[in-house]
């Protein structure tokens, strides 16, 4: 039977003082040790929830690159044309163009911007590259540039090898003897078959498929169309070194189409209308905050192990509608775990897009888009941790940095590159009469 609270107090205060402290000074004790205790577990709860949250960051929580490999089916489409020049990890190609510089190049790519000025810094005659010219290079695992060969024009060609911190130079110049070779064919099943029987290498025919990669698609080439090309070949030794594509004309069933090179290294048709599309920077309308950057030496934080993130995440709300940076082909759809609602789309040859953690994919496999299309709906689909959308952008097969990549541009002539242009267009269409 409980004791009235009257009866307590009387007793209570019947004891002497110092037992009347000590009951007071232990009942204080005992009500801080009830009301700490949920505080303390709430404190350590969020401690823990920090954790968690701060261990499934997006750029710690989504090493895309080895997870899809493992269960879900998305390398870059891939066919008989893109056959690797070299069966090497990390070599590189590239053709300068308006606007190039050796910062521009190689950061793109991965390499970082303090080892490029170290190379430039040992080697300035770096710093002034010019169009027409061409850079081939290598890099190990690690990003780092390993060797880097320029072409400086048909005869003079200088390498960089890496040795330790610096860059060491060696000159060559070419004595090989340069021929123009007309070169035709007809398609008998495939353009990359009828070209080797033609005479062409693996290099050359990559070289018409990209000039061409905006004209027509070459899966849909029929038998019975027609190629004709103008090479320029160097002969060592009375064998062929290398070349390069000045001019060539497809006739398909209905329609002839032209690539003549300018003095850019660009390809135009006959009226000097560039064939290169441009692309957006963004696949969104609107600009978004990055939440995880391009990081293709991104080390996850407690495996250390190497976990790229071959793309950049946008933070946006379910639901943003995704567009596509590009005129293109939709190649893949479907869901994976990891990577969500995905779509990968085709543009042209070189170029593949990426879009992962979708909502909804609103466009279907061998559907054409139009550059700033709505293809999808952004989501928090597959492995994420928050509603975001991954994209990626890769050239030749590799990724690259979507937000300072250099990206084609549609070109025209104008003025008096234009004037010089048609009338060398004249000299070389003769070849195609």
């Amino acid at each position: 039977m409980p004791v009235p609270v009257r009866v307590l107090s009387y007793r209570i205060h019947s004891l002497p003082r110092g037992y009347r402290i000590w009951l007071l000074s232990l009942s204080l004790i005992t009500i801080a040790i009830v009301c700490w205790k949920p505080v303390a577990d709430y404190g350590l709860l969020r401690s823990k929830e920090s954790t968690l949250e701060a261990e499934l960051l997006p750029q710690d929580s989504e090493p895309l690159d080895q997870l899809l490999l493992e269960d879900s089916p998305l390398p870059s489409p891939a066919d008989e044309l893109d056959q690797k020049i070299e069966p090497v990890t990390g070599a590189y190609e590239h053709w300068i163009t308006k606007g190039d510089t050796l910062e521009g190049i190689l950061n793109q790519y991965g390499v970082e911007l303090a080892e490029i000025t170290r190379l430039a810094k040992q080697h300035p005659a770096l710093r002034y590259l010019h169009i027409g010219q061409r850079l081939r290079w290598h890099l190990d695992e690690q990003r780092q540039l390993q060797r880097l060969r320029w072409q400086l024009s048909q005869r003079e060609v200088r390498y960089y090898q890496r040795v330790g911190d610096r860059f060491t130079e060696q000159r060559e110049q070419l004595t090989g003897l340069w021929q123009q070779q007309q070169i035709s064919g007809t398609i008998a099943t495939n353009f990359a078959n009828s070209a080797r029987e033609a005479g062409l290498t693996q290099q050359e025919i990559q070289e018409v498929t990209k000039a061409f990669q905006w004209q027509f698609n070459f899966r849909q080439l029929r038998p019975g169309d027609q190629f004709e090309l103008l090479l320029s070949r160097e002969f060592l030794e009375g064998k062929k070194a290398q070349s390069q594509l000045l001019a060539a004309r497809f006739r398909l069933s209905k329609r002839a189409f032209y690539a003549i090179r300018g003095e850019d290294g660009c390809f135009y048709d006959q009226a000097g209308l560039g064939l290169a599309k441009g692309f957006l920077r963004l696949p969104t309308l609107t600009r978004y905050p990055v939440s995880s950057a391009f990081n293709p030496k991104r080390r996850h934080p407690i495996t250390s192990r190497l976990a790229p993130h071959n793309g950049v995440d946008f933070a946006m709300p379910s639901g943003t509608p995704v567009v596509t940076v590009g005129d293109g082909e939709v190649v893949q759809s479907g869901y994976s775990p990891t990577a969500g609602h995905y779509l990968v789309l085709r543009h042209g040859r070189q170029y593949i897009t990426r879009y992962f953690h979708l909502q909804q994919r609103l466009v279907a496999v061998g559907q054409r888009v139009k550059r700033g299309e709505r293809i999808a709906l952004s989501g928090n689909s597959g492995r994420s941790t928050g509603p975001h959308l991954h994209f990626e952008f890769h050239i030749n097969q590799r990724p690259v940095n979507p937000l300072t990549a250099r990206l084609p541009a549609a070109e025209e002539l104008m003025g008096r590159e234009r004037q010089l242009f048609l009338a060398k267009a004249q000299d070389v269409l003769r070849y195609f009469p």
